[in-house]
């Protein structure tokens, strides 16, 4: 077997949902996708926000971009950033805004 056929073998273990990975909307679609926070919160002209990187597979999400929608266990998301991308998966620096500021 190859490295790649290999790789592609292991995917459906790590985006399992009883293993590492969470049920994902994303735009829409419904697939799986590894969340994880970050510890901090973020202060920002409106409120603040969590931050989070979700890697999820090409076939789910072939070409993610900026400002694309993800909703994960009821908390939506915004991709900031396509950190990395290659044959199998994405990963995205995403945004939820979990605190508006109430002067605004």
């Amino acid at each position: 077997m190859t490295l790649k056929a290999q790789i592609e073998s292991d995917l459906p273990v790590f985006f399992n949902t009883d293993e590492f990975a969470s049920s994902v909307v994303y735009n829409g679609n419904t697939g799986t996708g590894i969340l994880t926070k970050q510890q901090d919160l973020a202060q920002s002209e409106t409120g603040q926000s969590q931050f989070a990187t979700l890697t999820i597979r090409k076939s789910f999400v072939a070409d993610p971009t900026i400002y694309d929608t993800i909703v994960v266990d009821g908390i939506t998301w915004r991709v900031n950033t396509v950190l990395k991308s290659d044959d199998y998966a994405s990963t995205l620096m995403i945004e939820a805004e979990i605190r508006s500021n109430p002067k605004q």
